[in-house]
């Protein structure tokens, strides 16, 4: 597989176990093919705002 400029990688966690994620968190995606991809979560939208603590 290969991801050019522009792929989208979708992900989330299972809300059971872990809770949702929030803005300034650090994540990883590790997959046994692709690897670890690390990234920060970032709220663009104003979800936090929008949906209260």
């Amino acid at each position: 597989m290969r991801l050019e400029p522009g792929d989208v990688l979708a992900n989330g966690t299972n809300q059971l176990r872990f809770g949702p994620m929030a803005a300034g968190n650090k994540v990883a995606l590790q997959t046994g093919i692709l690897g670890k991809f690390p990234d920060h979560v970032k709220d663009t939208v104003g979800w936090a705002r929008i949906l209260g603590p």
